[in-house]
Order: structure tokens, then C-alpha cells, then sequence
């Protein structure tokens, strides 16, 4: 996980990434009014950004498992 050296991880964020752990790198940044993810699957090498705001992190949630959910098609 990448993510800005002053930027301090949530509690939840961080129990999402642990639920859906795979061989993939994770770069994560805030802005003022909203965050970013963006995921690369290194065994696919395919990659999504997720934009969300700390409301929906059950959005963001269930963006990360349709993607490894598509990349085991």
C-alpha cells in the first residue's frame, strides 16, 4: 500500500484492504472532497481507480471485490 506520508490511514479503509487481500499494489490519496484508491492486480495486470468520500466506503468496498471478482474469470 502507497499512500501520502502525512496521510493517516482509517480503521476502516484498512479493514477493507485486509479483507480483500491479493497480489496487488494499492496507492491510496485524499483530497479535500474526496479519496482515491487505485488498485493494479499484478497476476492480471489489470487496475481500477475508485473514487469515494468517507461515506461510502461500502461503495468503495464493493468496487474492490467486483474487480478481483472479474479478474478470476
Amino acid at each position: 500500500v502507497f499512500q501520502e506520508s502525512e496521510m493517516a490511514m482509517s480503521p476502516e479503509l484498512e479493514a477493507i484492504l485486509y479483507k480483500y487481500q491479493c497480489d496487488c499494489v494499492a496507492y491510496i490519496s485524499e483530497e479535500p472532497d474526496y479519496s482515491e484508491l487505485s488498485i493494479l492486480n499484478k497476476e492480471t495486470r489489470q487496475s481500477v481507480n475508485i473514487f469515494y468520500t468517507p461515506t461510502q466506503l461500502d461503495r468503495a468496498s464493493s468496487e474492490i471485490a467486483l474487480f478481483l471478482e472479474r479478474g478470476q474469470l
